[in-house]
């Protein structure tokens, strides 16, 4: 048994004070103690957000599916091998899922039917899929499943058109699904540490908020490798074009003043977000085989310094 007293202090405070957020985390909670909970939970007129991070729930209590004007349900950090369709499908005001660093193995169907959810975290579970339904999941701007077990994403995902950050590290991907170059409010993208060989080229040609493309610790082909340098290199190229000759670095203490003189400060300051954000590591240039970090090509960009092609 958890610290049930602290719990219904604190559920006593909610109510007392008529607040719309309630946080049980750390109290070593079990899922019985949760059942004995809940009635008194419930008296929380228009409880919006809910806590029940780090404590010892292995599954949960059917009644959570009556807390339907929650936003926000935090979960993560427990021992949750499931998260039930019942209950799921009965949240759908929620905005903010987060089941993170729990046990978790599949995702139910029903999560598609939270349609006003804008963040859904599932880090550091054992998911080996993830249910096509996920591409209904119309407002959705940030995706977290990295440190999982995915062999694939599904195809559904490319329908995700509000989706900005997709977190898809340290799992065992070996494909991108087709038509993500259609994702245009996609900025980040993180593919860090899979089994990604090839990266599909019209992506370079699409994705054009993308800040951040994430794939170091991948078998990448050379092909792919060379593709993608050349991308890097054209985006730097595409970022500065209207740079001036007198306007290099001895005028301007670093290339952020450079920036903000050619655009204005505010935009000035996105468009160098960009540029350092494009930063793909150490790559080959020229038919010698010279390894250069990206920040090097970059300075050489901003000085007009000519690099031969790969």
């Amino acid at each position: 048994m958890g610290n049930t007293a602290e719990a219904q202090l604190r559920i006593e405070t909610a109510i007392r004070e008529g607040t719309t957020e309630l946080d049980l985390e750390e109290l070593e909670l079990t899922p019985d103690d949760l059942v004995d909970l809940l009635p008194k939970i419930k008296e929380i007129n228009g409880l919006e957000t809910l806590s029940l991070a780090e404590n010892k729930l292995k599954t949960l209590p059917d009644g959570l599916k009556e807390l339907t004007t929650l936003t926000k349900l935090d979960l993560s950090c427990n021992e949750l091998e499931s998260l039930p369709g019942d209950i799921i499908k009965n949240l759908t005001s929620l905005k903010n899922l987060i089941a993170a660093v729990n046990e978790l193995k599949k995702l139910p169907d029903e999560i598609g039917d939270l349609y006003k959810l804008k963040h859904l975290d599932v880090t550091d579970n054992k998911l080996s899929t993830l249910p096509g339904s996920i591409g209904k999941l119309a407002a959705v701007e940030e995706l977290h499943v990295g440190d999982n077990q995915l062999t694939s994403l599904p195809n559904t995902i490319v329908t995700l058109t509000n989706l900005k950050s997709l977190f898809a590290h340290r799992n065992l991907l070996t494909a991108l699904p087709g038509g993500m170059e259609d994702m245009e409010a996609i900025t980040v993208l993180n593919f860090k540490n899979n089994e990604l060989t090839v990266v599909p080229e019209p992506m370079g040609d699409g994705l054009p908020n993308l800040t951040q493309f994430l794939l170091e610790g991948n078998p990448l082909t050379e092909a792919t490798n060379n593709w993608l340098q050349q991308t890097f290199a054209e985006n730097i190229r595409n970022e500065v074009a209207d740079f001036e000759e007198e306007a290099a670095f001895e005028e301007y203490a670093d290339h952020r003043d450079v920036l903000d003189d050619m655009y204005g400060e505010e935009e000035g300051a996105a468009v160098a977000d960009r540029i350092e954000a494009l930063d793909m590591g150490d790559f080959t240039i020229g038919t010698e085989g010279q390894r250069k970090s990206s920040k090097e090509v970059l300075i050489e960009f901003l000085q007009k310094t000519p690099i031969s092609e790969t």
